[in-house]
């Protein structure tokens, strides 16, 4: 039993999540897919971090540093998971990232 290659995908169907000029094909190396750098300080309200979401559709996280070293990171699934819970945007959207 031989594996049968199938044809590459035309390069406009295939795209980076950044504004890059380039398209991503099945020839593209790791260096060509989009990097996400997006930090925030702890002591940011939760509210930011939900407009950073809503500005950047396809952003999956961010970085969260606590006076400029970097403590962690939290994903967009994981942070609207807590802010999706019974009066979590009332309680997290005004106070720091820290609390949750």
């Amino acid at each position: 039993m031989s594996a049968t290659l199938l044809p590459p995908l035309p390069s406009h169907e295939l795209r980076d999540s950044g504004s890059s000029k380039s398209s991503l094909n099945l020839d593209s190396t790791l260096e060509e897919l989009s990097l996400h750098d997006c930090p925030i300080e702890l002591s940011r309200p939760g509210r930011e971090v939900v407009e950073l979401f809503d500005r950047n559709p396809l952003l999956p996280g961010v970085i969260l540093l606590d006076r400029g070293q970097f403590v962690g990171v939290v994903s967009r699934r994981c942070f609207l998971e807590h802010m999706s819970r019974p009066y979590g945007v009332e309680l997290f959207s005004r106070r720091p990232i820290s609390l949750l």
